[in-house]
């Protein structure tokens, strides 16, 4: 059996679009998540916070990007 990941596509692949992918199509192995990226000790997007937030995922096997 093969594995399929799926990488985000910046702006287009969000939480939202990866759920609904996996309720609608599945059969992908891991979900990645856009990058997490701390700049002056501070986190770069809140939009991205939200993107990794678990309340906001229903996607098994998620996998945040540091």
């Amino acid at each position: 059996m093969h594995e399929i990941y799926f990488a985000p596509l910046q702006g287009y692949t969000d939480f939202i679009y990866r759920n609904l992918h996996q309720e609608y199509f599945g059969g992908v192995t891991k979900y990645f998540t856009p990058y997490l990226r701390f700049e002056q000790n501070k986190l770069c997007k809140k939009s991205v916070i939200n993107d990794i937030n678990p309340e906001n995922n229903s996607v098994k096997n998620i996998v945040p990007k540091i």
